[in-house]
């Protein structure tokens, strides 16, 4: 239940967006059955800092469902964790493998940086997860679905080195293997441990 209010609410969010407000969310409302009684005004003070309020319902939404459909326990498979108003195959994934270790490929916006530069492709749409050549490139990066430290992994490399912006690649330790970065100047330096120098 944790791991879904947090994703849900993480969705297309920037971590500092969305973090201040989980934490009351969960005080407030610890489990599925404290959500569905709950005053929908009551949920939405609590998340309209964060610019969130519209989640408010997919969170009640898929509180009642947990309560209806799964006597009050939240799903952890991908597919039953689908079926919950806000938890698209992103969502589900990422709940089922953080909840449970099931092996998933992660599509979101820094995956999908990691995977396209590694493969020397370019991004075109906006929205790219829905595009079966990114899922394709994700899924080739790792050799299928793989576990959900790898993919925490990836999203710690996207956000320090493998940035949208200003990427470093002289200190990537996958650098070898992108195509992207095999293209970038990379200055020499002696500093220890430069991935560049070995």
């Amino acid at each position: 239940w944790e791991l879904l209010v947090a994703e849900i609410l993480l969705r297309r969010t920037r971590v500092s967006q969305a973090e201040p407000v989980i934490d009351s969310v969960l005080m407030a409302y610890p489990t599925p059955f404290e959500l569905t009684g709950a005053l929908l005004a009551d949920l939405q003070s609590l998340i309209l800092s964060a610019g969130l309020v519209g989640r408010s319902q997919q969170l009640v939404a898929a509180a009642c469902m947990i309560v209806d459909r799964f006597e009050g326990r939240t799903p952890t498979e991908v597919e039953e964790l689908q079926l919950l108003p806000g938890g698209g195959p992103y969502v589900a994934a990422a709940v089922a493998a953080a909840a449970v270790g099931t092996r998933v490929v992660l599509t979101d916006t820094n995956t999908v940086r990691v995977a396209m530069r590694v493969a020397g492709k370019e991004i075109q749409a906006s929205d790219v997860r829905r595009q079966r050549a990114v899922q394709d490139a994700i899924g080739d990066l790792f050799g299928g679905p793989v576990s959900v430290k790898l993919w925490w992994a990836t999203i710690d490399l996207a956000h320090a080195i493998c940035t949208p912006r200003s990427q470093r690649c002289d200190e990537c330790p996958i650098v070898e293997h992108c195509s992207f970065g095999s293209i970038q100047p990379r200055c020499h330096t002696t500093r220890v441990g430069s991935l560049h120098d070995r």
